[in-house]
């Protein structure tokens, strides 16, 4: 079955219908619910602090290769002492200077690294590791 044709004497007979949206301005389309990330938005106040994720890795990939060097003890301690840090900081940090520490809410993501901090410390205190050179 054909669509309806408008009439011939009708007004608009045989121009195309208008564009949904037409004569209005071009917009962006909407946002689809994604947050902007705080300190993003133009003219936000740039960060007191660079990432201080970076701060963190780098205190784990130091811990890292230390355990890899057969000082497994120590390297641990490293690797449980950064996550700490990474606790203290978000716990401190201001959300828009803690970057990408926030995961969830302060309390929350402090309470969990600071567990994970003291549970690297007991395993790497409790595991027997063999004596450097054996």
């Amino acid at each position: 079955m054909d669509p309806p044709t408008p009439a011939a004497d009708s007004p608009g007979a045989g121009e195309p219908a208008p564009r949904a949206g037409a004569g209005e301005p071009d917009r962006a389309p909407p946002s689809l619910g994604v947050a902007v990330p705080p300190g993003t938005e133009a003219g936000a106040p740039r960060r007191r602090f660079p990432e201080p994720l970076i701060l963190v890795l780098a205190g784990v990939a130091l811990g890292m290769t230390l355990t890899w060097l057969h000082h497994p003890r120590v390297g641990l301690y490293l690797v449980a002492s950064s996550v700490a840090v990474a606790a203290l900081l978000r716990i401190v940090l201001p959300g828009r200077d803690a970057g990408l520490l926030v995961v969830r809410s302060r309390l929350v993501d402090g309470v969990v690294l600071a567990a994970l901090a003291a549970a690297l410390i007991v395993l790497a205190s409790v595991t027997p590791f063999p004596a450097p050179g054996h």
